[in-house]
């Protein structure tokens, strides 16, 4: 099966208010490297689009052949990985792949979506608008509306919509911590069109309202999530070689915590259909393009002591402290959530030697 793909990871949103991550991009480049091998996502490198923030720092020999010349987004938007993509770069990017390569030779049946940084759970409102994991882009402001979020249901039904393509396959390593203003998810700005019964899979790395961690604990560098989505891609098989997204799912969610320590983490997907199983690819298992001890290192080295300092620490529920939750043995826990930060009022609390501040939400 013919793929493209679309492939985001923001850990410097450049934003006052919005906390750095230490292992979106990461992911994203991951997740980059296995789309672009053929027994993997068999994604070519014109039909990859791929953003991060900042640049990863040791990609993959596969990925970095990518980067010496990677593809235009949308109106001609060459990739600055010195900034974070804006919202409406992400949705016209993806719909021109949705009107465009479906009718590439040789066709492209399959879509592939990966975003990894901070996200959060819209409001439904009335009947009409449900709830929905929206992830965070670059242009999104603390205290504002809605602009620069990123509406993931929205998004699939969109690129499914109208045949473009035939099925969509889709990961968002984010929280989904509820919001608290009381708005539903933006709209995107694409062609409304009859929706059709497209196969489809989304796995979230959370369940609807809660957040999603970084790991290790004392030393973050990944996704939990993202940590072992790949290594089920690359890894698991049933007996016929084939993975299915319902196998994928029973992987990830009984192994996830493995790669956590206190923190509990659950992951929620939406496969449909369920029955005959959804299948991924069928290929031999595959190993991952370094070791995780040499992505750690080089990721450390490639970070500038400034970035390092401006750092937020995560928390978790329990023993709380503005800006710093302490996890096992005292470390702090990274999160993928902005609830804190987002569309509250704010006063500004100094931490950590008062190098940088971290924002806690004011006294109600």
């Amino acid at each position: 099966m013919n793929a493209c793909a679309i492939v985001i990871g923001i850990n410097d949103y450049q934003k006052p208010g919005i906390p750095n991550l230490f292992g979106a991009v990461g992911d994203a480049a991951d997740f980059a490297d296995w789309a672009l091998d053929p027994g993997g996502g068999n994604v070519r490198p014109e039909h990859m689009y791929f953003w991060t923030s900042p640049a990863p720092a040791a990609p993959s020999a596969r990925l970095a052949a990518f980067l010496a010349n990677p593809t235009v987004w949308t109106n001609g938007t060459a990739v600055s990985l010195g900034r974070p993509p804006r919202a409406q770069e992400i949705s016209d990017t993806a719909l021109m792949m949705s009107r465009d390569l479906p009718s590439a030779a040789p066709a492209i049946t399959r879509i592939y979506v990966f975003m990894a940084g901070h996200g959060v759970q819209s409001v439904a409102i009335g009947v009409e608008r449900d709830a929905q994991t929206c992830f965070v882009a670059g242009d999104f402001n603390p205290g504002s509306a809605t602009y620069g979020l990123i509406p993931c249901d929205d998004l699939r039904r969109g690129l499914l919509q109208m045949g473009y393509f035939s099925e969509a396959v889709m990961f968002f390593d984010c929280c989904r911590s509820p919001m608290s203003l009381n708005d539903p998810a933006p709209l995107l700005p694409w062609p409304r069109g009859a929706g059709q019964d497209a196969p489809f899979g989304i796995g979230r790395a959370a369940r609807r309202g809660a957040k999603a961690f970084e790991t290790p604990e004392k030393t973050p560098n990944r996704g939990a999530f993202s940590t072992v989505l790949m290594e089920g891609l690359r890894r698991h098989r049933n007996a016929a070689n084939e993975l299915t997204l319902n196998d994928l799912e029973v992987y990830v969610s009984n192994t996830i915590q493995s790669v956590l320590d206190e923190s509990r983490q659950y992951p929620y997907f939406d496969i449909d259909p369920r029955n005959p199983p959804f299948c991924v690819l069928q290929a031999p298992v595959a190993s991952p393009p370094r070791s995780d001890q040499h992505h750690v290192q080089e990721q450390r080295h490639a970070e500038t002591a400034a970035t390092r300092r401006c750092r937020w620490n995560g928390h978790r529920s329990g023993n709380r402290r503005a800006g710093q939750h302490p996890g096992a043995g005292g470390h702090a826990v990274r999160v993928r959530d902005v609830r804190r930060q987002l569309l509250l009022p704010f006063q500004a609390r100094w931490t950590r030697g008062d190098q940088c501040p971290t924002l806690a939400r004011s006294p109600s």
